[in-house]
């Protein structure tokens, strides 16, 4: 079993467990939840599902319009299987910058989009994890509040690194360039060892390509299309919350969802699975006392990862998975 293979095993079984936990004081109130859902709030949420995929396709080709759309949407399938596969969702960039250089697309041109979008993300996460330190109704929770500031200390470092790096491409580029080629030759497997080896060959190219880019409107689309993006997911979360019959403050409501949202970006584990789940049982009952906890994470987590890790996986994991098979194979 490669590491590749792992890492989707590891996924799904934390998933998995994390649902257990979730089932085991909570079936039988379960069973009922999932029989009051609304078919409205249902094909509403699917709808929203859609989009994400559209969207996530569309933060892609702002940035490579000399490409057909198709190859956007592949890339993003395979950026969006990979991010659920692996911790803090670093797999998503790889799997999407293999997708765009099978098409053409040089190698540092992909490193610079993957870091575009990482910015853009970061940047709209930043005002949401403002909002949620100023909540008075999750910041009295210790553990909650706890994983928030480490959270929003680890955002903000990497924004402002971000930032830097933004507008200091040379000097960034040559420090990852020296700083690869130190680590590269202790690192495990010889996939990792080539790519690493390959970020120090391309830190110099990889400035001029964020250069190119820093000047362009596709800056711009890109942190109004990660905004959307991220308002996608909170529209998911209530409209499942409201479709189980909440009926309590709004903003309540609005706080519980993005601080699942923000702990998801966040989490370590691949695709956020376990702590998620987890997470749902310390948030969920400080917005409401009558929705099922399970129900409710079942619906969440298969709308932001179960069913884009499917459907990605279907489409996109075999083609993946053989590269990765050459490239081991090649060394």
């Amino acid at each position: 079993m490669n590491r590749f293979t792992r890492s989707i095993f590891l996924f799904a079984l934390l998933s998995i467990l994390g649902l257990v936990i979730l089932i085991l004081p909570e079936i039988l109130g379960s069973a009922q939840a999932f029989g009051s859902i609304s078919v409205i709030a249902i094909a509403l949420l699917l709808l929203l599902v859609g989009l994400e995929f559209v969207l996530g396709a569309l933060r892609i080709y702002i940035f490579t319009p000399e490409f057909k759309f198709s190859c956007a949407w592949r890339a993003n399938l395979a950026g969006l299987f990979l991010s659920y596969a692996t911790p803090f969702q670093a797999g998503g960039a790889a799997g999407q910058i293999f997708v765009l250089r099978r098409a053409g697309v040089p190698i540092e041109r992909g490193l610079a989009i993957s870091f575009m979008h990482l910015f853009g993300s970061l940047f709209a996460l930043l005002p949401l994890a403002a909002y949620l330190f100023l909540s008075v109704y999750i910041v009295d929770n210790p553990v909650i509040s706890t994983a928030f500031q480490t959270a929003a200390t680890a955002l903000l470092a990497s924004l402002l690194l971000m930032i830097f790096f933004l507008f200091m491409p040379e000097r960034i580029g040559r420090l990852i360039s020296a700083f690869a080629r130190k680590i590269a030759p202790f690192l495990p497997g010889h996939w990792i060892q080539r790519t690493v080896s390959l970020i120090a060959e391309k830190g110099l190219s990889l400035a001029d390509a964020i250069v190119m880019m820093r000047g362009s409107n596709a800056v711009f689309w890109n942190i109004l299309i990660s905004l959307f993006l991220l308002l996608n997911k909170l529209a998911m979360g209530l409209i499942i919350l409201y479709g189980m019959g909440y009926g309590e403050n709004f903003i309540a409501g609005l706080v519980g969802i993005s601080a699942l949202l923000f702990l998801q970006y966040v989490s370590p584990t691949p695709g956020g699975s376990l702590l998620s789940e987890a997470f749902v049982l310390l948030i969920l009952p400080l917005i409401s006392k009558n929705i099922s906890p399970f129900a409710f994470a079942l619906l969440w987590r298969s709308a932001i990862a179960y069913i884009p890790a499917i459907f990605s996986g279907l489409l996109v994991a075999r083609d993946i998975a053989k590269g990765l098979e050459q490239a081991d194979s090649q060394s």
